[in-house]
């Protein structure tokens, strides 16, 4: 961390020593700085209670530095605006190129680095690192991913109360944007030339809600190691460069389960990418899953290895916030195997019954040629009447070597990977509950789930759901829906084209009072509207082990053609 109070500046003979001759400076006293101007650049070196030995030389736009044996030490060079007090959307030219040469001999990270006042405010955008991917506080929120000059990151906010800033001791924010993938790798001299657009950084800190009304204080290119060696030559920095104009991609919370995210507003329930974690998923014996940079969409998908049994395969568990017995929903996920002409996949639902007995019933099947990523889904799959202890999980019933798996997804009915797209806006029709693009009376009966539901905790209803477009899902939609439906004049919003993240307020009443007021307005609804009908059909075949539900809509089995496996 960056402790400018804390930090006991070094003579001044000794900086302007520094920056008349250019030779190499060994720090030595207590909790050293150096900081100076040159050509339009600031930069700074610091070197936490004067632990080990820095060698530091400062340039316009350029360092070199080593570290051994330190505590804490950051060396950057950039631009100060704190005489401008502008905010960020009226400074321009706030992205830079860099080309570096970083060798971490353990715990180091490089990327860009700065400081806003009011709110007083300090924030990371994380390139790269050495032996550790930097982490937060444990108290840390996770907010969501962004891409930026064409890398993810993760966006984290931490709070830290009465602590040394540019301010003195303060209570502020920590912003965060780190890479799910580093630009470095540990013990390795590494040269890397990229871009950070900062702006773009901070759009996206505010499309997920921070506070970056701010002032910018400053934006350097900084370097910090933590009980650790290492060396660094920063050759160029270039601001100007590296402008993103590519349209804003930001998901609140993509990879969680909890929180109000774009996917959600999809009506998906969960999107595994395996770009920075494996999430919540477990293997089922003795096998191995681990991260791939064979992916089928992004960086990184995960890899199923080491199997000995054909039933060994990564699992995952449905919480009982969004699944429940006798609710149809859309389950899948891209699998591809490279060891054989073709392998059968299996996506499985494992549930415990009525009589506490374990029962596996096939969601979806699909045959995979090899190196060709297919897709393994079922967008209409009713989960069994009695089930509980949910999970589930993919194997391979006659296959038994390695296989990978990414954008494993669930979701509402009907919701499928394509509806998913990043890149293509979906449609928002007000009152479309089950998303078939028409409002009509099978809308109904999930409406008045919907509302029921809203007793739950954590529960998050459709965006759609919200009839009336008033930022609650209650009784009053139920209402709007029915005028609607009976030709009466309402409310209902016409439909939008959307990427962006929506918020509904649900209005949490007791489940007791909600049933009741629901079926009061259903009774009433009844007398006027048609009864809905259900054409799904299903036919079930018990084997000793496995029964298969097929639905009207057939488990997707299409195999993508026009993509291989994709190495990064």
């Amino acid at each position: 961390m960056k402790f400018k109070t804390a930090k006991t500046v070094l003579g001044i003979a000794v900086s302007t020593a520094i920056i008349a001759s250019s030779i190499p400076f060994t720090a030595s006293a207590i909790d050293q700085m150096v900081k100076g101007y040159i050509d339009g650049y600031d930069y700074e070196m610091w070197n936490m209670n004067s632990q080990g030995t820095i060698d530091y030389v400062p340039a316009a736009g350029a360092f070199t530095c080593s570290w051994n044996g330190i505590e804490n030490f950051i060396a950057n060079v950039g631009r100060n605006y704190d005489n401008n007090r502008k905010n960020y959307k009226e400074i321009s030219n706030l992205s830079f190129s860099y080309d570096l040469d970083f060798t971490p001999l353990g715990d180091a990270f490089y990327g860009a680095y700065g400081w806003t006042r009011n709110p007083l405010v300090e924030w990371y955008i994380v390139d790269g690192w050495g032996s550790r991917r930097p982490r937060p506080l444990s108290d840390s929120q996770m907010l969501g991913t962004t891409i930026v000059n064409g890398h993810e990151y993760e966006v984290f906010k931490t709070n830290r109360y009465n602590q040394p800033s540019i301010s003195g001791p303060s209570t502020f924010c920590q912003y965060w944007s780190i890479r799910t993938t580093s630009g470095s790798k540990e013990n390795t001299d590494n040269h890397v030339k990229d871009y950070i657009d900062v702006a773009k950084h901070f759009d996206s800190w505010n499309a997920l809600g921070l506070d970056v009304t701010g002032s910018i204080y400053e934006v350097v290119f900084n370097i910090e190691g933590y009980r650790s060696n290492g060396s660094a030559e920063l050759k160029r920095l270039r601001f100007g460069e590296g402008h993103d104009s590519k349209r804003l991609n930001v998901y609140d919370n993509k990879y969680s389960e909890e929180g109000h995210s774009l996917y959600r507003e999809k009506g998906c329930f969960f999107m595994y990418s395996f770009n920075s974690f494996l999430d919540e998923w477990e293997p089922r014996g003795t096998e191995s899953i681990e991260k791939s940079d064979i992916s089928y969409e992004g960086p990184s998908s995960m890899l199923v290895t080491q199997r000995l049994k054909p039933w060994e395969g990564p699992s995952k568990n449905l919480n009982n916030i969004n699944f429940f017995p006798d609710n149809t929903y859309s389950l899948g996920a891209f699998v591809m195997q490279d060891s054989e002409e073709s392998v059968d996949f299996e996506l499985v639902l494992q549930y415990l019954d009525s009589n506490g007995r374990f029962q596996y019933d096939i969601i979806a099947e699909a045959k995979s040629e090899s190196q060709k990523w297919t897709e393994l889904s079922n967008y209409s799959y009713t989960i069994p009447k009695d089930a509980s202890q949910i999970k589930i999980f993919i194997d391979t019933p006659d296959y038994t070597g390695d296989f990978y798996v990414d954008n494993a997804y669930g979701g509402q009915e009907y919701v499928n990977p394509s509806s998913l797209s990043d890149d293509v806006p979906f449609t928002l029709h007000y009152g479309d509950i089950n998303r078939d693009g028409a409002v009509d009376i099978f809308d109904l009966p999930l409406l008045r789930k919907a509302i029921l539901m809203t007793s739950c905790r954590d529960y998050i209803p459709p965006t759609n759901s919200d009839v009336n477009n008033d930022g609650k899902v209650d009784i009053a939609d139920l209402v709007s829906l029915q005028k609607y439906l009976l030709g009466g004049k309402d409310t209902i919003e016409p439909e939008i084209t959307t990427t962006a993240v929506t918020t509904v307020t649900t209005t949490n009443t007791t489940a007791a009072s909600t049933s009741a007021a629901v079926s009061e307005t259903t009774s009433a609804a009844s007398n006027t509207t048609t009864a809905e009908s259900t054409t799904t059909e299903t036919t079930s075949t018990t084997t000793a082990e496995k029964t298969t539900a097929k639905s009207t809509v057939s488990a997707a089995a299409a195999t993508v053609t026009t993509a291989a496996a994709k190495e990064k």
